[in-house]
C-alpha cells in the first residue's frame, strides 16, 4: 500500500479527496438547529408528575417521534427544555393555569422569542386564550411566561418526549409489526486477568407482541470463558434498574411492572437497564456487563374497508373515499392481489391500460396510538377498451395530502443572516408567497443592522451563502411553491452581486429541499418575464403513471421511489433545461433495513426511456443529487454498483460525513482505553497492526501513511474497512525499510444502513527494520511514589492514599528510538483518579480504576489503583 510509488500519486490523491470533501459538504448541509450530542427519544410525557426538575432534557414539538428515534437536529417548531417548576408551585408562580415551567435549552425558530416558558396538557378540550385564538385538541401547549394570555408560541397541541444520550435496545417486542421471538445482543464486559477479554450475551424473550416479561438470560462466550485464567467462574446474576444509577432504590419492583427476583423482567412501558455480574468462588466480582432496553406502548388495531368505485372508464378509475381512520388515508393499485409498493392520497387513477386486470387497495398510515392498516384488494377489475372516457371532477383533480386542511395561511421564515416572516397562502399542498419587497430583502441580508454589530454577528454574515425559504413547518404537506417573478428577479440580482456572499437560494418543502444557483435563477427570470410567478414542485409519482418507454427502461431494476421535479410558469409552460445552471435536490430518505446506503442511485428517466445516472449521496436522512435539468426520476437499488459514497466511510456523532482522508471530524472515543491499537512484528517491508475488540461495533476502518518527517507532512490515507467486529489485525505489506509509519483504527456501528463512528484509537508509530531505530517492546512500571501492592482476589492493586503521586515508568527496547511522542498516560475513571501528561496521579474519590501507560507504538502496561 504505502511504498515509494505511493509518494508519486500524492498530488492526484489529494485532488480527488479534496473534491470528495467538497461534494460531501454540499451533500450534507448543516441544520440550523443541532442537538449537541446524539440523543434518543425514550418516553412520551402526558403527566406533569413524570417530569424531573433541572436534570432530564425534553424535546417539545408538533412532530411525532417514535420511541427510540435518534434526535440529531430539531424541527423548526421544536425546543429542547429542562423543567424549572411543576405542579402547584408552577401554577401559583405564573397564575395562568400552567402545570410546569421550563427553561428553553435549545430552540427552534418558533421559540426564538421566548427564553423561558410554561406548559399545560389538554385532552380533548379547548383552552381559551385571551387576545388570540383558542387551542383545541389533545397534547401540550406552550407559552412565554409573562404572556400566557396574550402571546402563544404554539397554538396547536404538541408532544413532549424524554431525551437520553444512551440508545435503547432496538428490540421493543410489543411494538406492532415485530415478530415475537428472541433477541440476543452482546454487552460490554469488564474482565480482570483475562488472556482473552470476555463477553456476556443477554437474550430478551418475547412470547407475543404484548411482551410478557420473560427474563433476560445470559451466558459467557464459551471461547472466551475457557481462556480466562481464574477458576470457579459462576454464571452471571441479573438485576434490573429503572435508571442508569445502579443503586438499590432504583431496582425494578412490581410497581414498575417487573420483579427483582430471578426469572422476571419488567413488563410496563418504559426504559430499563439490566446488569449482569459474575463472581468467582471467592465471591469477588470479576466480570460484568450492562445494557439498556425499552418496552414501548402497544398500539391498538384498526381495520380498513375495501375501496369501491365511483366511476370506471377505459383508462381511468375513480374510487369512493374511505371513511377516515387513524393516520393518513392512502390508495394504491396493483396488477396482482398483493399490497402495492406505491401509494397516493388521490382517489383518481389515470393512464391505465385497457383490458388489464387491476386490484385497488386502501391504507391507513397509523399513528402513535394505532397500527397501520391495509385493506385486501377489491375483486379483480378489468378495464374495457370500449368504456366511455371519464371526466374527472375539478375537486378530485389535485387532491391535497391532508383532506381536512385544504387551505392554510402560513408565515414562512426567510433567512440569510436574519429571519424575516413572509406571508404565504397554502392550498392543495402548494404555497403562494407574497412578493418580497426591497426593504424585506435588505432585512434578510442584514443590511439594516447598525454599524455596532458584534464581531460574532459580522462573522455570521461572512458565513451565510444562501437564502432559505422554509416551508417545512406548515400543517399540511407542502410539495410546491409559487414565487412571484419580481422576487425571482431580486434573487437573481443578489446571487450575482459580488459584494455579498449569497450565491444560491434554498427552498425547503415538507420532505424535500432544492438549492438553486444564479444561472438557474437567470434562466427562470427570462422564462417568466411575461408571467406573474414560477412554480417549483418536487413530488412523488405513481410508478404506474410512467410512460410505456419509461416503464420498459426501469422494469429490470429494483425501484425504491419515483418522483418528479419541475418549474412551471403561470401560463403552464414547464422549464426543464437550466441552460448551464444547476440545482441540488435533497429528499428525505431512510435507508431500508437490510440495505446499504452506498448502493442507492438517482436516475433521470427521459420520456424516450433513456436512463442517466447521477452522482448520488445518501446520509443524514437525505438522498441528494445535482442536476442541470428537471424531469422524472427514480431511486434504484443496485448491489452491483456502489455510488459516490464510496468516499464516505461513515458519519460522526453529529451526523457529519466522514471522508476517506478526513481524521479531524471524529472526536468520539479518541482515547487509548476505548480502542487500543498496537504495531508489532516489524520486518524490513511489513508490520502487523492489532487492535482490541469493541463489542458494540459492527466493524473497523484502518488508516495509515508515512510519519511526518523533516518538514514533510503526510496525511492519513484510507487502507481498508473490516465488516466483521471479530477481525482484530491487519498485516501492512510492501513497506520501505528503515521507515516510520503511523496508523489509526476506527470502530463503527451500522444504524439504519449507515456507518456511525463510535470509537477511534490514538495514533501509533512504528518503524520497519533496516535502520538504526527500533521499537518499544514493553512498558515497565518501576514504582508509583512510595505505594505498595495489595492483592485483592488474584488481582494486584496499588494502594493510593496520598493526594498526588508520580509514576516511574520506562520503555524497553532493543536500541535507539526516534520519538514521535514520549510515554502517555490515561485513567479509566477520572471520577476516581486523574493522571496528567507527566504521569502525576491525583486522587479524586474512593474506588478502583486502571491507569494505562503506553508507548508510541501502542505497547502498554496497566496499573490497578485502589484509592482509599
Amino acid at each position: 500500500m504505502m511504498n515509494e510509488k505511493t509518494r508519486t500519486f500524492k498530488i492526484y490523491v489529494s485532488f480527488v479527496l479534496t473534491l470528495s470533501l467538497i461534494l460531501g459538504f454540499f451533500a450534507f448541509p448543516v441544520k440550523e438547529v443541532k442537538a449537541e450530542d446524539a440523543r434518543y427519544v425514550t418516553q412520551i410525557i402526558t403527566d406533569y408528575n413524570d417530569f424531573d426538575l433541572n436534570s432530564t432534557e425534553y424535546v417539545c414539538t408538533t412532530y411525532k417521534y417514535k420511541l427510540g428515534d435518534r434526535v440529531d437536529s430539531l424541527p423548526a417548531d421544536a425546543a429542547i427544555v429542562t423543567v424549572k417548576e411543576k405542579g402547584a408551585d408552577a401554577e401559583a408562580t405564573h397564575n395562568h393555569g400552567a402545570q410546569i415551567s421550563v427553561h428553553a435549552v435549545q430552540k427552534g425558530s418558533d421559540f426564538d422569542s421566548c427564553s423561558e416558558g410554561a406548559m399545560r396538557y389538554i385532552e380533548n378540550e379547548t383552552y381559551e386564550l385571551k387576545g388570540t385564538t383558542n387551542v383545541t385538541g389533545t397534547g401540550w401547549i406552550y407559552a412565554c411566561n409573562a404572556y400566557w394570555r396574550s402571546q402563544h408560541i404554539l397554538t396547536q397541541p404538541m408532544y413532549i418526549y424524554v431525551l437520553s444520550n444512551t440508545q435503547p435496545d432496538v428490540h421493543t417486542w410489543n411494538e406492532p409489526d415485530v415478530t415475537p421471538g428472541t433477541a440476543t445482543f452482546t454487552a460490554t464486559c469488564n474482565c480482570e486477568n483475562c488472556t482473552n477479554p470476555g463477553t456476556i450475551s443477554l437474550t430478551l424473550v418475547a412470547e407475543n407482541e404484548e411482551f410478557t416479561g420473560s427474563a433476560y438470560s445470559s451466558a459467557f462466550n464459551k471461547y472466551d470463558k475457557d481462556n480466562w485464567t481464574f477458576a470457579g467462574l459462576n454464571e452471571p446474576t441479573l438485576t434490573y434498574y429503572i435508571s442508569d444509577d445502579f443503586t438499590a432504590e432504583n431496582k425494578t419492583s412490581s410497581a414498575s411492572g417487573g420483579a427483582i427476583s430471578s426469572g422476571a423482567a419488567p413488563t410496563a412501558v418504559g426504559t430499563y437497564y439490566v446488569v449482569a455480574e459474575a463472581v468467582n468462588n471467592e465471591n469477588v466480582a470479576v466480570a460484568s456487563a450492562s445494557a439498556v432496553f425499552m418496552i414501548t406502548p402497544t398500539r391498538a388495531t384498526q381495520s380498513i374497508a375495501v375501496p369501491t368505485f365511483s366511476a370506471i372508464g377505459s383508462d381511468t378509475v375513480i374510487l369512493e373515499a374511505i371513511e377516515p381512520g387513524y393516520g393518513e388515508t392512502l390508495y394504491g393499485i396493483n396488477t396482482s392481489n398483493s399490497a402495492p409498493k406505491n401509494w397516493q392520497n388521490s382517489l383518481v387513477f389515470t393512464g391505465l391500460t385497457p383490458e388489464t386486470e387491476y386490484f385497488f387497495f386502501a391504507k391507513y398510515t397509523g399513528d402513535y396510538s394505532y397500527r397501520p392498516a391495509v385493506s385486501t384488494g377489491n375483486p379483480a377489475t378489468t378495464l374495457e377498451a370500449s368504456a366511455a372516457p371519464i371526466e374527472i371532477p375539478a375537486e378530485l383533480y389535485a387532491p391535497t395530502s391532508d383532506p381536512e386542511t385544504t387551505t392554510e395561511n402560513y408565515t414562512i421564515p426567510v433567512t440569510s443572516e436574519n429571519s424575516v416572516p413572509v406571508t404565504a397562502n397554502i392550498e392543495e399542498g402548494v404555497a403562494a408567497i407574497e412578493d418580497i419587497t426591497e426593504e424585506t430583502m435588505d432585512n434578510i441580508l442584514g443590511k439594516n443592522n447598525t454599524s455596532n454589530d458584534t464581531e460574532k454577528a459580522k462573522e455570521s454574515k461572512k458565513s451565510a451563502d444562501t437564502i432559505h425559504i422554509d416551508l417545512s413547518g406548515a400543517e399540511q404537506s407542502v410539495s410546491g411553491v409559487k414565487i412571484p417573478t419580481p422576487t425571482i428577479e431580486k434573487f437573481e440580482q443578489i446571487t450575482k452581486d459580488n459584494t455579498n456572499d449569497i450565491n444560491t437560494v434554498t427552498v425547503k418543502f415538507s420532505d424535500a429541499e432544492v438549492v438553486i444557483d444564479n444561472q438557474t435563477l437567470n434562466t427562470i427570470k427570462d422564462a417568466t418575464k411575461d408571467d406573474g410567478y414560477v412554480k417549483l414542485v418536487v413530488e412523488d409519482r405513481n410508478e404506474e403513471k410512467l410512460l410505456a418507454e419509461q416503464k420498459e427502461a426501469v422494469k429490470t431494476h429494483s425501484i425504491e421511489r419515483v418522483f418528479e421535479a419541475y418549474f412551471e410558469t403561470e401560463k403552464g409552460t414547464r422549464i426543464h433545461d437550466f441552460k448551464g445552471g444547476k440545482a441540488m435536490v435533497y429528499l428525505d430518505f431512510k435507508v431500508p433495513k437490510g440495505k446499504e446506503a452506498i448502493y442507492f442511485h438517482v436516475y433521470y428517466v427521459s420520456e424516450q426511456g433513456e436512463l442517466e445516472k447521477y452522482y448520488t449521496t445518501v446520509g443524514s436522512g437525505k438522498i441528494g443529487f445535482s442536476t442541470t435539468h428537471f424531469s422524472d426520476y427514480v431511486i434504484i437499488y443496485d448491489e452491483n454498483d456502489a455510488n459516490g459514497n464510496m468516499d464516505i466511510l461513515g458519519y460522526d456523532e453529529n451526523g457529519k460525513a466522514v471522508m476517506k482522508d478526513d481524521l479531524e471530524s471524529i472526536s468520539t472515543g479518541r482515547t487509548f482505553g476505548r480502542l487500543k491499537a498496537r504495531a508489532t512484528d516489524s520486518t524490513e517491508d511489513s508490520m502487523k497492526i492489532e487492535w482490541t475488540y469493541v463489542p458494540e461495533a459492527d466493524g473497523y476502518i484502518l488508516y495509515g501513511n508515512f510519519c511526518n518527517h523533516e518538514g514533510e507532512e503526510y496525511k492519513y490515507q484510507y487502507i481498508k474497512t473490516f465488516n466483521n467486529n471479530k477481525v482484530l489485525s491487519y498485516e501492512s505489506k510492501d513497506l520501505c525499510a528503515g521507515t516510520y509509519y503511523k496508523y489509526v483504527v476506527r470502530a463503527y456501528k451500522v444504524i439504519d444502513g449507515e456507518r456511525y463512528i463510535i470509537a477511534q484509537s490514538v495514533a501509533i508509530h512504528e518503524v520497519t527494520e533496516g535502520d538504526k531505530y527500533t521499537n518499544a517492546t514493553a512498558v515497565l512500571i518501576n514504582k508509583i511514589g512510595k505505594t505498595k501492592y495489595e492483592t485483592i482476589g488474584k488481582v494486584k492493586y496499588f494502594q493510593l492514599a496520598g493526594k498526588v503521586v508520580k509514576i516511574d515508568a520506562e520503555e524497553l527496547s532493543d536500541g535507539e528510538r526516534r520519538q514521535h511522542r514520549g510515554l502517555c498516560y490515561e485513567s479509566s475513571d477520572t471520577s476516581i483518579a486523574t493522571v496528567d501528561k507527566d504521569g502525576y496521579i491525583t486522587m479524586v474519590s474512593k474506588g478502583t480504576c486502571d491507569i494505562w501507560v503506553y508507548a508510541q507504538n501502542g505497547c502498554y502496561s496497566t496499573i490497578k489503583l485502589l484509592v482509599k
